[in-house]
């Protein structure tokens, strides 16, 4: 079941990344920077439901929520491929929202149904997942379209089939049996009861960070490839730059989880957010003063240290979630996260088109920073529920 997970996890997780950089570039080339807005704004209110989905998980089992999250999921993803008018964008959205959350929840659960050693060590793995998805992912959307532009004319559209036809290939390696169902009903109400004794701390502190955390990456992470285009980068030297941040991340959360062998990762936290905060504010001032290389230097570091961060981040998830709040956490985290993403995908073709981001460039990592408080503050309330 182990290797299933990871193998499920990287046919979520890959075309995910080649579609995020592909995307936004092909919409802003097409002039449809406003239904991408659109586009994305839809797909986060479908994710900001996720607590929904996952009691819908609770009731219709593991299989079946990840056959329907991988199918609407790649449906999504091929629907991309037409930026022809605000409908459509809203359902594109919306399809491939509901996929990926539900398919995120459930890769999630299936998690928590290792024991304790296996879990952090799927947690690593999983994220290394991640981090090898988005890295090649990045890389090879570039190469991807100069392939494919070699034998159509429609190279953008064709990458993003391919995209989405790979995600629903996911469908064919979906487990028939060997379910433990651990994220089930008597969970939940464990889940609820823990979470009703602290209703104005835990429950409200993960919504507040996690909120603040989808902001910031709904505004930031889009608009990286975009702000690298227009300051004459071409679409290969994108996925190059974008790739190499994400590699030396992979690099670095591997040597640092090797250096705290018994996963003593709450005191870091703070560390690698401050960091990753410092390179998003670096960023910024060297795009406004035009500086290509040192801005390109800096989104590198930007990858590298968010790799770091966001591991810690799931480690602490899992580290509240074993203790009892499984449902609720998971819920509400993505709940609130892309809650956060509806606001960012809002205001990101504000912050575009009016160079917010270089005019005030303290407020993204300010905001980054007490999100990180205030998870760790979270993790300090659940130990005490132990």
């Amino acid at each position: 079941m182990q290797k299933r997970i990871y193998l499920l996890n990287a046919l979520f997780l890959f075309p995910m990344w080649i579609s995020k950089t592909l995307q936004p570039l092909f919409w802003a080339g097409e002039g449809k920077l406003n239904l991408f807005s659109l586009s994305y704004v839809a797909m986060a209110v479908a994710g900001s439901l996720s607590i929904f989905y996952s009691s819908l998980l609770a009731k219709t089992g593991i299989r079946c929520a990840l056959l329907i999250g991988y199918a609407l999921y790649g449906a999504g993803l091929v629907m991309r491929a037409y930026p022809q008018n605000a409908l459509l964008a809203i359902l594109t959205g919306l399809t491939a929202g509901i996929g990926a959350s539900v398919t995120g929840i459930t890769l999630r659960a299936l998690i928590l149904e290792t024991d304790e050693v296996n879990r952090k060590k799927a947690v690593l793995h999983t994220d290394n997942i991640s981090t090898l998805s988005q890295s090649f992912g990045a890389m090879l959307s570039g190469l991807l379209v100069s392939f494919v532009s070699l034998y159509f004319h429609n190279g953008y559209q064709i990458s993003l089939w391919i995209t989405g036809l790979l995600a629903m290939s996911g469908m064919l390696f979906v487990p028939k049996t060997g379910y433990k169902d651990d994220f089930s009903t008597h969970k939940k109400d464990r889940a609820s009861l823990s979470l009703k004794k602290k209703p104005d701390t835990i429950t409200t502190f993960i919504f507040m960070a996690c909120f603040a955390q989808g902001l910031c990456w709904a505004i930031f992470i889009p608009l990286v490839p975009i702000y690298l285009k227009d300051m004459g980068y071409s679409i290969n030297s994108i996925g190059v730059i974008l790739s190499s941040g994400v590699a030396l991340g992979f690099v670095l959360k591997n040597i640092y989880v090797s250096l705290t062998k018994k996963y003593e990762i709450n005191n870091s936290l703070m560390l690698f957010t401050l960091l990753s905060s410092a390179s998003v504010f670096l960023s910024a001032c060297f795009l406004s003063e035009k500086l290509k290389l040192y801005f390109a230097l800096t989104i590198i570091a930007f990858y590298t240290f968010k790799a770091t961060m966001s591991l810690i981040l799931n480690f602490i998830e899992m580290n509240i979630a074993e203790k009892g709040r499984a449902h609720a956490v998971f819920g509400i985290r993505q709940t609130a996260f892309l809650t956060g993403d509806i606001a960012g995908g809002i205001l990101m073709p504000v912050v575009y088109h009016h160079n917010i981001l270089t005019r005030y460039s303290i407020i993204l990592p300010v905001l980054l920073l007490i999100a990180s408080a205030l998870i760790e503050k979270c993790d300090q309330l659940a130990s005490r529920d132990r």
